[in-house]
């Protein structure tokens, strides 16, 4: 029996492997070991809303770089993670603007 995406239901598929003698096909075929992926190389999948402005101007420096923008924003990404966790983070000119911000107004 072959798997194809039109196969009959999973239950007519159990039926087939509980009622045939499929050893002769399994003994000629390959076996291959299929490893599962170390943590720190699997991916996992995350969505976020971005300003069209932002995505705009990130598309457009991929683009300069020749890749795609998911594996640019993926690069910028890894590299702000390593610098955290060495300790070389900085603190984004956004958030000391606002904590100026908010230092002048309870000052006044």
């Amino acid at each position: 029996m072959t798997m194809t995406r039109n196969s009959d239901s999973q239950t007519e598929t159990a039926d087939y492997y509980q009622t045939h003698d499929i050893s002769a096909e399994m003994e000629s075929g390959t076996w291959q070991r299929h490893e599962a992926k170390q943590p720190e190389a699997a991916m996992s999948g995350f969505n976020t809303r971005l300003p069209t402005a932002v995505l705009d101007d990130a598309r457009a420096i991929a683009r300069a770089r020749g890749i795609a923008t998911g594996a640019w924003i993926r690069e910028v990404i890894e590299a702000a993670v390593r610098k955290q966790k060495a300790g070389d983070d900085l603190v984004p000119m956004s958030v000391l603007l606002a904590a100026a911000e908010e230092y002048q107004r309870r000052a006044s």
